[in-house]
């Protein structure tokens, strides 16, 4: 219908993101009003990567990274999921949720209703979160931003930029 809202959520977790996918599926993906996108990242690396070239509506993002069997010790990081907070604030505006089992190392990053933390030890809150996030309506207006900010552009150049194309050299 057209009352359908289009959400795109990444999961960032190098343990349990598709877990964590599953279950943000089978409870905020009920909601017949809404349309969700649930995609999951297992390396913070290549979701800092994900997170500069695409866009999201709600980001949940794991603390840290854990070393794998056969990793040096020094593979595992800490701040991996405040890094890729920063990553975000320094490139796009979007709703992250912290959800670990580090959440007493993160609370002073909480900025609800755009940065919050969720512990993993209280699962039925993550949902909740999500939709906190999303009721906002940042998303949307985000994307108005955006369609404006195209419009503008795609005109000043069809009409500027094709009649004095010298000037632009």
């Amino acid at each position: 219908t057209s009352d359908t809202r289009a959400f795109r959520i990444l999961v960032v977790d190098d343990e349990v993101a598709e877990e964590t996918a599953r279950e943000i599926e089978d409870t905020v993906g009920q909601d017949p009003n809404l349309s969700l996108e649930v995609l999951t990242e297992s390396s913070f690396t290549d979701a800092r990567t994900r997170l500069l070239l695409e866009d999201f509506d709600v980001v949940v993002l794991d603390v840290m990274r854990q070393r794998k069997p056969g990793e040096a010790p020094s593979s595992e990081d800490p701040e991996a999921g405040t890094a890729a907070l920063d990553l975000v604030r320094q490139t796009k505006f979007v709703p992250v949720i912290f959800y670990t089992a580090r959440h007493m190392e993160v609370g002073n990053r909480k900025a609800p209703p755009f940065v919050q933390v969720v512990s993993k030890d209280d699962l039925d809150e993550l949902p909740n979160a999500i939709r906190i996030a999303m009721r906002t309506g940042i998303q949307l207006v985000i994307r108005e931003l955006k369609h404006f900010v195209d419009v503008e552009i795609r005109d000043f150049l069809w009409d500027q930029v094709t009649e004095n194309p010298d000037a632009y050299d």
